[in-house]
């Protein structure tokens, strides 16, 4: 792990090993720790690797070593972030997708063909379910219209079909993975 010293000493060389190795860290604890998006953790991300140059620049941070320091940045922005957010009614079903494609690894990335993976299993998946998740997550319908939809009793059985179906969706995109 480096330090201020190492960083003092050649920053961009330090900058660019604490970028790659801190990184998918942040962004997965971000997102685990606070309802954000992944593009926000990015952002959050980046904010943070600047704040964390400007302290070092301004001699603000003197000592100490640098990756939980830009954690403890990463965690107040992720604080600020998530103020923002509990604004936003919306944050919550776009947040349960990003859950799905992180909760199986803490460190898996957020690329391409982990979308591509998710979709995968999606198309595995039964009617009742592909149906479930398609207007829960993107047709971002309420409670009470899924009821309507699925002829569902009530919310705890439409609570219930949700999160197993979810867990399904997991186990797959698990299986699809460890087949490649």
């Amino acid at each position: 792990m480096s330090s201020v010293d190492d960083f003092k000493k050649n920053p961009e060389k330090e900058l660019q090993k604490l970028y790659s190795l801190a990184k998918q860290k942040c962004i997965t604890i971000l997102i685990k720790k606070f309802p954000i998006l992944a593009s926000d953790a990015e952002e959050i991300f980046q904010e943070g690797m600047t704040i964390l140059w400007e302290k070092i620049e301004k001699n603000e941070f003197t000592e100490g070593k640098l990756e939980p320091y830009l954690m403890g940045i990463m965690k107040n922005l992720g604080h600020t972030r998530n103020r923002q957010y509990k604004k936003d009614q919306n944050f919550k079903q776009k947040k349960s997708i990003d859950r799905i494609l992180y909760s199986e690894n803490p460190l898996t990335a957020y690329n391409e063909e982990r979308i591509s993976l998710v979709n995968q299993a999606l198309n595995k998946m039964g009617d009742p379910c592909k149906k479930l998740l398609d207007l829960y997550f993107n047709k971002q319908k309420s409670t009470e219209e899924i009821i309507k939809i699925m002829e569902y009793k009530n919310a705890n059985t439409l609570k219930s079909k949700k999160y197993k179906c979810i867990k399904r969706l997991q186990n797959l995109v698990k299986d699809i993975s460890n087949c490649k």
